[in-house]
């Protein structure tokens, strides 16, 4: 549903230049969306649109607008891979830029509006890797929203033992024996993860019981992925019974996320991925590398605020037009999302270690 909005000053700004101003965000898939059914729901947007800035504008104020979205929606990229398009209008700047982020869908008349303020539109996900460890087996699950899909499952013999199985093939094990096939099992699983997190950088839950995942924490080299070993005799669990506990873990989302962007950071530091600070972040971000933004959202909420002459735009320090940048955090959002990065918001003081923004480079 789409959500319709202007600034309760409406009235008091028509006069300004620069107004009306139109902000639209949405999901844009069209690898996957038909371009009849985009077009269908921009026909919508559109209508809805034309209705809104004819009641609160003047024709000599609404129609240029309204004539600059149209040829814009016609002119979208429908090769596109990403996943939202972000769009912009007023009387002087019509601009698109497409995310690989997935966002809400939401229509503003707002010249409040800024880059920043897309960090609150994403659409949130509660994705993360279920790692199920047997003493003969192991199962790697894919959950999203609590939704469990079987990615990877292992046994003994596929663990490349067959050699140590082979020299006491015939003999009855000893306790050293087991240790060791169950050693060799488990880091195996171990790299299994790591080229699954290559893939999906989700936090890791990781299920069995206590002997063997107190062994298995013991060697893993993903501790800094890993956010709870759950003890329990899983062996004989049904996906009913673990979507289950994934619906208890979804209810302890928000805590458990931020643990796991904790943990990112470090891990990024101690690769060198990390970048802290306004000045070397900015930098960066400039370099079009993509990566992920991590922010205390009070930061967000002392963003300077735009007057309404500088809506969508301002003018730098070289005299050039900056497109809907009101500072330099505007400008670092921006740039990452443009290049197909992402943006983490989390609770003041948790980046108390790095200041108050980290940008992880080269993590996609």
């Amino acid at each position: 549903m789409y959500l319709l909005k202007s600034t309760p000053r409406l009235e008091e700004i028509t006069t300004v230049k620069y107004l009306p101003a139109v902000s639209i965000i949405m999901p844009f898939t069209p690898v996957i969306t038909s371009k009849k059914n985009l077009e269908y729901q921009l026909k919508n947007i559109m209508s809805k649109l034309e209705a809104m800035l004819s009641t609160h504008y003047t024709s000599e104020k609404a129609i240029p607008v309204i004539l600059k979205l149209k040829n814009l929606f016609s002119n979208l990229n429908y090769n596109s891979s990403k996943k939202s398009v972000a769009i912009f209008v007023s009387p002087v700047v019509e601009k698109a830029f497409y995310l690989e982020v997935e966002m809400e869908e939401e229509i503003l008349i707002d010249p409040a509006f800024k880059v920043s303020d897309l960090a609150y539109l994403k659409k949130e996900k509660r994705e993360c890797l279920l790692l199920l460890l047997g003493d003969t087996f192991s199962k790697m699950y894919l959950s999203i929203d609590t939704q469990l899909k079987l990615i990877k499952s292992n046994t003994i013999g596929d663990a490349q033992i067959n050699n140590a199985v082979e020299k006491i093939a015939g003999s009855s094990l000893d306790e050293d024996q087991k240790k060791f096939i169950t050693g060799n099992f488990l880091y195996q699983m171990d790299r299994g993860l790591s080229i699954i997190l290559n893939s999906y950088q989700f936090p890791v839950f990781v299920l069995g019981h206590q002997k063997l995942l107190t062994h298995f924490k013991s060697i893993t080299k993903n501790d800094r992925s890993i956010i709870q070993f759950i003890h329990g005799n899983y062996e004989k669990a049904t996906e009913t019974e673990l979507c289950f506990l994934m619906e208890h873990i979804a209810s302890r989302w928000g805590k458990l996320k931020q643990q796991h962007l904790l943990k990112r950071v470090e891990k990024a530091k101690s690769n060198n991925k990390l970048r802290t600070g306004m000045e070397a972040i900015l930098k960066a971000s400039r370099q079009n590398n993509g990566g992920l933004l991590v922010v205390e959202k009070g930061m967000l909420s002392h963003s300077l605020s735009s007057k309404p002459s500088e809506l969508f735009s301002r003018v730098d320090a070289s005299g050039n037009e900056v497109f809907f940048i009101k500072d330099d955090l505007d400008d670092i959002i921006k740039k990452v999302l443009e290049s197909g990065g992402d943006i983490e918001l989390i609770d003041d003081g948790l980046l108390r270690n790095y200041g108050t923004i980290a940008l992880i480079e080269d993590c996609q």
